[in-house]
């Protein structure tokens, strides 16, 4: 479902809020210092987040919105990571507003190491090292598309969309305006990440450029073809990984 132009239903709303508020109690009880000792651990682990939410808040917003959470958060797909983690992933970053944010003391404005890079004196406890060897790698990359004027400006939109059909995961606007440099730029992330990824140079692009065009194309009568496509697969960068963990 893509988001570029769209305004929710009352409807909508109100299953949203639900889903959120239902998230945070269930977060409310988890255990932040001990996951595992949480009220609800034992159940959250024996499933992954799709099958938690699904069961939870039966919602199609609920379960899209899970999508777009996980991919931008994790870079895995909902059915890929355990919903103990997400629990705790959330609880972590101390909340769904604070995660998603990228402003100074938003968790998107942190630079963190990943634990297995970490060489820890003394060695940690034997169920930690044992979660360090329980993850999975999530899928991040970007395709910046230059152009020589900001026309989604223009046409008064953000330039931001998502969806849970790639190979677009969600874009931003990171224009430069002083440096006459404008562009938006396509994060793709989890299983629809990868499996663009597995095409040559010349379909990635056209994958990219369909989907951008069919979204944006909803708001804009004409969409000008980029000036310059630039690609970036984080993952194949040893500091950019990032790690989840499956159910157990």
């Amino acid at each position: 479902m893509g988001l570029t132009y769209c305004q929710l239903t009352s409807e909508q709303s109100s299953e949203l809020l639900s889903f959120a508020q239902g998230m945070q109690r269930h977060i409310d009880r988890s255990d932040l210092e001990n996951p595992h000792l949480g009220q609800d651990a034992v159940k959250l682990d024996s499933m992954t987040a799709l099958e938690f939410v699904q069961r939870e808040f039966p919602a199609k917003i609920a379960t899209t919105f899970t999508y777009t959470l996980v991919r931008a958060l994790l870079g895995v797909d909902p059915e890929e990571v355990s919903a103990l983690y997400l629990v705790d992933f959330i609880k972590s970053g101390t909340g769904l507003v604070n995660l998603s944010s990228d402003t100074k003391h938003g968790a998107q404005y942190l630079r963190n190491r990943l634990i297995p890079q970490i060489e820890f004196t003394p060695p940690l406890p034997e169920p930690k090292r044992i979660l360090t060897q329980s993850t999975k790698l999530g899928y991040y990359s970007k395709t910046v598309l230059v152009y020589s004027e900001p026309w989604w400006r223009h046409a008064g939109l953000s330039g931001v969309f998502s969806s849970i059909y790639g190979p677009i995961s969600f874009t931003r606007d990171t224009c430069v305006p002083e440096m006459d440099q404008f562009s938006l730029t396509c994060f793709h992330t989890g299983e629809t990440g990868r499996q663009w990824s597995k095409l040559d140079a010349q379909g990635r692009r056209e994958a990219v450029l369909d989907q951008f065009h069919n979204a944006f194309g909803t708001a804009v009568e004409s969409i000008p073809e980029p000036i310059n496509v630039i690609e970036k697969e984080w993952t194949k960068d040893p500091p950019g990984r990032k790690e989840t963990l499956t159910p157990s």
